[in-house]
């Protein structure tokens, strides 16, 4: 199924990958570009992506066959793994918000759209206890701890740098696997779905969505968190690992993000406004945005899209309950419909819509939150840096037609989206003039410059003034 020299090509483009990352992390690191953000990312990708990567090379993922539908889960011990590194994850969380605390930085620092999406999760949590479920479980509480450090964390290059490093070594692991684990990365394509080279390709993950949907996703932050030429080349790589990967919807977002990513060319470090490419760039999104939106709504075709077509009228349906519409079914409520074989054990994780998955879990309430979120990102970014949040989120809404990219109420495989996009740009505090900070570092060295330049100017025309006084008394 898979040559020897494809095989060996594959590796040898992910080595290549591995060496273009040292030397992009080396100018990181030497340009002090690695922060408390960039931790926090590399921390939530690593949350999964290391336990897959252990349990993919130990061999150790377990086959299940339920609902006529074999899978692979995580033996007990990989749990126990991913258990240890979210406890990582929230010393990190507390360690960045103390050190905040400590400098007393919270006004200046403050997220108001991290605060916003922390409302959403309570939503959902309340929307849960009203349908009967206990809402009270590991993943939720780690979401909420991860939302509350966003509220402070430093926003800027590092939360680019920390989810780049992680996102390309997980794809480097999977590129490696093609020869080491071969029977577990590879797999034959079924009727009309495949891989650029004739076979499926999974690489550490436990499907080709996965995979494909986690490097698209990552093809923003690493395109923008390196700089030079090591970017480009590095969201190059990313995408050929898409293409192999066989998922439609992620090969199709992947190359549509890859092809803006070079149109557009968002900068963080030295960010302009471009309108032609700002307005070509929101096109794209609102018209994802409204199709992704309709497109549930409108189809009446229970095999539309791989059988979509029937979770989503299954969806559709259940709303059609007053007050399941207006706050939701719970963040379990999918998963009792999975449980009653209504849907293919394969589609369990999500309705397989971004936008329906959060009115089918938190009801309009959670809904008008959620947009509240996206459009409180876009508005604080300004002109200054609407590429950047705007490249960020493309991935997500174009993904968000046929998955659900962004979780928001529970930590899983792409759970480090969230807290990338609420810290994807500086906070931006305008003082007057053209002056703009990007926190509250900047701010106090703009304003100690400021003070200076003052009292340079008053001591000036303090000794004008005494000059032509003493011309006067001449």
């Amino acid at each position: 199924m898979v040559s020897t020299a494809t095989s060996v090509a594959v590796v040898a483009l992910s080595a290549m990958a591995f060496l273009i990352l040292l030397t992009a992390l080396r100018k990181a690191i030497k340009s002090s570009e690695w922060d408390g953000a960039a931790l926090l990312g590399a921390l939530s990708v690593a949350l999964f992506s290391l336990a897959y990567a252990v349990v993919t090379y130990s061999g150790a993922w377990d086959l299940l066959t339920e609902q006529y539908q074999d899978m692979e889960i995580k033996p007990r011990w990989g749990n126990y793994l991913i258990m240890l590194l979210g406890l990582v994850l929230v010393v990190t969380c507390a360690a960045i918000s103390v050190r905040v605390l400590r400098r007393n930085k919270i006004r200046n620092m403050y997220n108001p759209a991290a605060l916003l999406a922390s409302a959403l999760v309570v939503v959902s949590i309340a929307s849960t206890v009203l349908n009967g479920d206990n809402p009270i479980r590991p993943a939720v509480g780690l979401m909420l701890i991860v939302l509350a450090a966003c509220t402070v964390a430093p926003r800027g290059l590092g939360i680019h740098v920390g989810i780049g490093t992680c996102c390309v070594i997980a794809a480097v692991a999977s590129g490696i696997a093609i020869v080491v684990h071969k029977d577990f990365s590879v797999m034959p394509c079924p009727r009309d779905k495949c891989g650029i080279l004739g076979f499926q390709f999974r690489g550490i993950f436990h499907h080709e969505n996965a995979f494909a949907m986690f490097l698209t996703l990552a093809m923003p932050f690493v395109y923008i968190g390196f700089a030079s030429w090591e970017g480009p080349a590095l969201a190059t790589y990313l995408l050929g690992m898409v293409l192999l990967s066989g998922s439609r919807s992620g090969m199709a977002a992947a190359a549509l993000t890859f092809v803006v990513l070079l149109l557009v060319r968002p900068n963080i470090r030295r960010p302009t406004w471009a309108p032609k490419q700002t307005i070509s760039l929101y096109l794209v999104l609102a018209v994802s945005f409204v199709g992704g939106l309709a497109l549930p709504f409108v189809n009446q075709d229970p095999g539309f899209l791989t059988d979509r077509g029937h979770i989503w009228i299954l969806a559709r349906d259940q709303l059609a309950h007053p007050a399941t519409l207006l706050h939701g079914t719970g963040m379990l409520g999918w998963q009792h419909v999975v449980n009653a074989g209504l849907v293919h054990i394969s589609m369990g994780y999500s309705t397989h819509n971004q936008w329906l998955d959060v009115l089918y879990t938190t009801g309009v309430i959670g809904l008008v939150l959620f947009v509240g979120v996206l459009a409180l990102l876009i508005w604080q970014a300004g002109r200054t840096y609407s590429l950047v949040v705007g490249c960020v989120l493309l991935p997500v809404f174009l993904l968000g037609v046929t998955e659900r990219p962004w979780p928001i109420d529970n930590a899983d495989w792409v759970m480090w989206v969230v807290p990338g996009a609420l810290l994807c740009y500086p906070a931006a505090r305008h003082l007057s003039g053209d002056q703009t900070v990007r926190g509250p570092e900047d701010a106090e060295a703009t304003i100690a410059r400021s003070s200076t330049r003052g009292r340079h100017r008053a001591a000036a025309a303090s000794r004008l003034g005494w000059i032509q006084r003493r011309n006067a008394e001449r």
